[in-house]
């Protein structure tokens, strides 16, 4: 039989559970209250950061000797989601200014692959802060989503950055990302600030 720790606390798990799934069901249902999520899941002392999916519900409880599992109420969560996104922009921005600087230094092929990843961290925020937003009471105009009004406003200039690429000209490509994206990327953060009173953080 599988040891559970919830919250560091040892915690008996039901005979009649079979799988991870039945065992997940049942702790968020009866013993995790409803203010909390788990933020943590660990079997034998792996980090298991995709706990909800299918090849791991289906895990049978004889086969996890251990599982350690951490629930945080949803504010702090949220909270915590929201200091992290604030540090991120700030690194994101950083990262566009340094990309611009290097097709200014006419190193356009390492410029174009920095671009890459920086794109994949921007998509990766811009969920992140979408996720926190849908975690909050609708605000602005008939609760229209802030978030992708900030999207939606990015679009031509993303049009214009394709643009200058095709053309290779790397002096404008720099200065739509260092003057051009690095303020959208602001607009977030603003985006951001508006989420801080319904979450107690000033």
């Amino acid at each position: 039989m599988s040891q559970l720790h919830l919250n560091g606390v040892d915690t008996p798990i039901d005979p009649s559970l079979q799988t991870w799934r039945e065992l997940l069901v049942d702790l968020e249902c009866r013993r995790i209250s409803k203010d909390h999520v788990i933020s943590s899941v660990r079997f034998d002392g792996d980090e298991v950061t995709h706990f909800r999916g299918d090849g791991v519900l289906d895990l049978r409880l004889e086969s996890i000797e251990q599982i350690r599992i951490e629930a945080i109420a949803t504010k702090q969560m949220l909270q915590d989601a929201v200091r992290e996104a604030e540090g991120y922009l700030l690194n994101l921005e950083a990262s566009l200014v340094d990309v611009a600087e290097a097709f200014r230094s006419g190193q356009a092929e390492q410029a174009n692959l920095k671009l890459q990843h920086v794109f994949a961290g921007v998509k990766m925020q811009i969920a992140l802060v979408r996720g926190i937003e849908l975690s909050l009471p609708p605000v602005g105009q008939n609760g229209a989503s802030r978030v992708e009004e900030t999207i939606n406003q990015m679009g031509p200039t993303l049009q214009e950055l394709i643009v200058a690429q095709t053309q290779q000209d790397w002096t404008l490509v720099a200065d739509i990302l260092e003057y051009e994206l690095v303020a959208h990327l602001g607009s977030l953060e603003g985006v951001l600030s508006r989420f801080k009173p319904d979450l107690g953080l000033g």
